[in-house]
């Protein structure tokens, strides 16, 4: 939202090549201004898959990108009702998809993911997992480079795995 009592924005660009963390930005900044800057780094980055969440401010800073950026992130999302797939922009981070994220995060780390960036480690080493198995920043934390992280990470498994997929073949 840019506010001064807010979430900062955040930002993590991944080197799929190296498997590292190439940059990171965070802080405050206006939704509308955050999406330029998305666009001029995933412009400079290759066209870069731009994964960003649809929840609450997040989806302010898409309706600003998807105008001037094209590599923007959808899920797909089965319609029971007439059967078909779906397109949804952004990351939906909910109960039922954080588990997933964190999980995905967590296995990219342990599997050698290069994170040569000391605010984002700093906020890892706060990240905890609650006695309800939820997970969070620790108290007088934040999170919001660690959940950027994951997205990145979400990004670089889903690229391209979606096509001519049955729900149940879905990995989730």
């Amino acid at each position: 939202e840019g506010l001064i009592t807010g979430d900062n924005s955040s930002a993590v660009i991944l080197n799929a090549k190296d498997y590292s963390v190439a940059a990171h930005y965070s802080g405050k900044i206006p939704p509308d201004t955050f999406a330029t800057y998305l666009s001029l780094w995933g412009k400079k980055f290759n066209e870069a898959l731009i994964v960003v969440e649809s929840n609450n401010h997040g989806l302010v800073t898409l309706n600003y990108l998807r105008d001037i950026y094209r590599h923007v992130y959808f899920r797909k999302q089965f319609d029971e009702l007439t059967n078909t797939w779906t397109d949804k922009i952004g990351f939906q981070t909910s109960a039922k998809t954080k588990p997933l994220l964190i999980s995905n995060l967590d296995k990219a780390i342990r599997s050698g993911l290069k994170i040569p960036i000391d605010p984002i480690l700093n906020e890892l080493r706060t990240y905890i997992i609650e006695e309800d198995g939820s997970t969070n920043a620790s108290e007088g934390s934040h999170d919001d480079s660690v959940i950027a992280l994951a997205l990145s990470i979400q990004g670089y498994l889903e690229l391209g795995s979606f096509e001519n997929q049955k729900p149940e073949e879905i990995p989730i």
